[in-house]
């Protein structure tokens, strides 16, 4: 079983989005990087073996029914903690300030599936 299960709630106040097609690929533009389309999204994630991913339309944070439009999406990533941490160690934590650009905001939640809590903000030091 993953150790870390990392939800990043993606925001746009104000947004209505009908897919989370459209909710994310309108993300991937306000950012300006190299990924702009969701497949180029699904390549990246792909090439990786470190997490899963998974994603859903979302409204403040909380997965909409279909046919309910959001203004957002989250993305669910379940990691094991060593992987966790070597990724950490290797690239730091992440900065997503140049994510929150053009309204977007994010809250991320570290959530531990074998206590059924959340881990706390200061669970690894890689220093």
């Amino acid at each position: 079983m993953a150790d870390h299960i990392v939800t990043t709630e993606w925001t746009k106040s104000g947004s209505a989005f009908s897919t989370l097609q459209e909710a994310l690929e309108q993300h991937l533009a306000d950012i300006g990087g190299a990924e702009t389309t969701v497949a180029d999204h699904e390549s990246a994630v792909g090439a990786q073996t470190d997490f899963s991913e998974t994603k859903v339309l979302a409204s403040n944070g909380s997965a909409v029914s279909a046919g309910t439009a959001g203004n957002g999406y989250n993305l669910v990533r379940t990691w094991t903690e060593a992987k966790y941490r070597a990724d950490i160690d290797a690239n730091g934590w992440d900065d997503t300030s140049s994510l929150a650009v053009s309204g977007w905001s994010i809250t991320t939640k570290d959530f531990n599936p074998d206590t059924d809590k959340l881990h706390p903000s200061d669970w690894y030091d890689p220093a």
